[in-house]
């Protein structure tokens, strides 16, 4: 009986989230976190498999549990938040509202850097490679 309500209220979170994609008066992301949780609930199997898969690894356990970012990973998100916030520090004409948006983005990078530890990335070379060498 839980799983099954589990289950039906991640379909209509999940209906839900994806009307609020057309229609901006419901917020899409809770809905769809909401979905995830449900679902995950709904299903021992489901859950197992979730865990297990390669994005799971790549993106909750790394960097939620473990706290480990790359610097290319850094980069990346760093770089998604500076032209995210880049858009109204060029269209708004408000010099508080710049102001706030430099102190946020700069809160951003201080917090990617003591939050996060340096992950080592491994590096693997291609049998290609060594070969070359050798010859």
């Amino acid at each position: 009986m839980k799983r099954i309500f589990f289950f039906i209220v991640g379909c209509i979170a999940f209906v839900l989230g994806t009307i609020g994609i057309l229609i901006p008066l419901l917020p899409t992301v809770p809905f769809y976190l909401l979905t995830t949780f449900c679902w995950l609930r709904s299903s021992k199997n489901f859950h197992d498999k979730f865990v297990s898969s390669n994005w799971y690894h790549k993106y909750v356990k790394q960097m939620v549990l473990e706290k480990q970012m790359t610097f290319k990973q850094r980069r990346k998100a760093l770089t998604v938040i500076f032209i995210i916030m880049a858009v109204p520090f060029v269209l708004v004409p408000n010099t508080l509202m710049r102001a706030c948006l430099v102190i946020i983005f700069t809160a951003h990078c201080f917090f990617f850097y003591f939050y996060f530890k340096k992950k080592e990335v491994k590096l693997v070379k291609q049998k290609s490679e060594v070969e070359k060498v050798k010859s």
